[in-house]
């Protein structure tokens, strides 16, 4: 008898330091707190002279939570705002997340949810189903020194077009772009549209299909823009590899480019970091372009699927993954230099 007792009194006591750890866990992803965990992006094996371009600062997962205490997932698009000092995000269930961001000797401290917002037609009612399908994002008069007047362009992937609207997901306007790319045949799959947008102060917005449009060979990805200007370069060779993110170098003539690659469990995820020379074109629109970093899983990189670039300005910049609502994903936010000739 006093045997059972003792085990019960152990049992008794492991239990509740089990329940005790789980509860520290819990509170340290609480969103009462800094709303990231420490995540390492660095792989098993890494010589930093392989990456002379580009230099991995920090990466964080994020455990946020709306206003409602809903779970924020599939976050497929964030720009940062200079003048607000906001981090703006899309989720691919058509929601505009405001988020404090906090870095400090180039480390992510936290992410905070401020805001929430749904996105709103010309004739002010709440974009649903195939219209809301929010995928890219990219920001003007964000830098200008001028509170209140920054305008969100937002890419759609279900029905392609490109969207201007008010930090507070108020429609003001459809943004021109080429007519092939407002059209679902122009694409390869009916879900592989415009996934990233970015603006450029000379070429106006700058937009791109996941994959090479249908008019154009397989291995060649193209970017867009609303004025005309065609940029072509060499996709990478990963099957699947599709382009989800854009953004602009500081100067201006450089374009940086995210692809992701991705063709089942069975296979290594990649990302691919290239900047593209726009002063740097042949007469058919190909255009220098330099690898900054290929990134696999199977390199012992832990990564994630990334759709989201934004600029913080000194060619530092963000990049967002898409957990997908998935138990075995994560939203993964990396910070990351660009050190290239302008």
């Amino acid at each position: 008898m006093q045997i059972i007792q003792y085990f019960l009194v152990l049992m008794s006591k492991f239990l509740s330091l089990l329940i005790f750890s789980q509860f520290i866990f819990l509170a340290a992803c609480s969103p009462s707190y800094s709303n990231v965990a420490i995540y390492d992006i660095k792989p098993l094996h890494f010589d930093e002279n392989e990456l002379p371009h580009l230099q991995v600062l920090d990466g964080k997962s994020l455990h946020l939570k709306d206003q409602k205490e809903k779970v924020i997932t599939e976050l497929s698009g964030i720009a940062w705002d200079h003048d607000e000092e906001i981090l703006y995000a899309v989720s691919d269930e058509g929601m505009l997340y405001h988020l404090n961001l906090v870095i400090k000797e180039e480390q992510l401290i936290s992410v905070k949810t401020l805001n929430q917002y749904k996105f709103y037609s010309k004739d002010k009612k709440v974009l649903k189903g195939k219209w809301s399908d929010t995928e890219g994002l990219s920001l003007q008069n964000h830098n200008n020194g001028k509170k209140g007047d920054s305008k969100l362009i937002i890419s759609f992937e279900n029905k392609p077009r490109i969207l201007l609207y008010t930090p507070k997901g108020e429609f003001i306007k459809k943004i021109k772009i080429p007519k092939k790319l407002t059209k679902r045949k122009s694409f390869r799959h009916k879900n592989k549209a415009l996934e990233a947008v970015t603006f450029h102060s000379e070429y106006g917005v700058i937009t791109a299909g996941e994959y090479p449009l249908r008019e154009k060979p397989k291995d060649i990805h193209t970017l867009y823009s609303a004025k005309g200007h065609e940029w072509s370069f060499i996709k990478s060779k990963t099957k699947n590899s599709a382009i989800t993110g854009l953004e602009v170098l500081d100067g201006g003539a450089q374009l940086l480019v995210l692809e992701r690659a991705w063709s089942g469990i069975a296979n290594p995820l990649e990302i691919r970091l290239s900047s593209i020379n726009t002063d740097e074109c042949d007469k058919l629109n190909f255009c220098q372009q330099t690898i900054l970093g290929d990134f696999s899983t199977a390199d012992g990189w832990q990564l994630d699927n990334f759709e989201g670039l934004a600029t913080l300005g000194d060619n530092h910049f963000l990049m967002v993954s898409d957990d997908n609502q998935s138990r075995f994903q994560r939203t993964v936010l990396v910070l990351f230099r660009v050190s290239i000739n302008k």
